[in-house]
């Protein structure tokens, strides 16, 4: 929710100063924005990857269910910096019109957890293998939209 809404403030700050032609004052805008998201997503990480037990528990009480679902919370944690990173360069390219880029991004790369999610699912990871294709996608559609930005 933090991405999201750094993803709807640096639409509206790309969208002023894009059209202004501050196109300095962009790149700095965003940097500054993917720095700071950055360094939330590595937060949010780490109490997934290192509190996944814990914080599980204080959703679920079967003892039986929290592995599962510490698993779960710690494989999405491996994912959490791209995907704010991806949330936010989203609202920074629709601030600069590109609304198409980022949407094709968007649907290509969610489309392909489905079958990754059946490849992955169907080996030794089993269910771990599903929540690996959530995690591997976000982290792809994380590097690519940074990637695709800086251009």
């Amino acid at each position: 929710m933090t991405a999201d809404g750094f993803g709807m403030a640096i639409n509206a700050f790309v969208g002023q100063n894009f059209g202004a032609g501050n196109l300095r004052r962009v790149k700095k805008g965003y940097l500054t924005a993917a720095a700071i998201m950055f360094l939330w997503g590595l937060f949010t990480s780490c109490l997934l990857i290192f509190g996944a037990a814990p914080i599980f528990s204080l959703f679920i009480h079967e003892a039986e269910v929290i592995p599962a679902g510490a698993s779960y919370l710690r494989i999405i944690g491996f994912s959490e910096m791209f995907m704010c990173v991806e949330l936010m360069t989203v609202g920074a390219m629709s601030g600069m019109g590109k609304t198409m880029e980022a949407s094709f991004i968007t649907i290509i790369l969610t489309a392909a957890r489905i079958p990754l999610a059946v490849i992955l699912g169907s080996t030794s990871l089993g269910l771990d293998g599903i929540w690996w294709a959530l995690t591997i996608s976000s982290i792809i559609k994380g590097v690519l939209f940074s990637l695709y930005i800086s251009t």
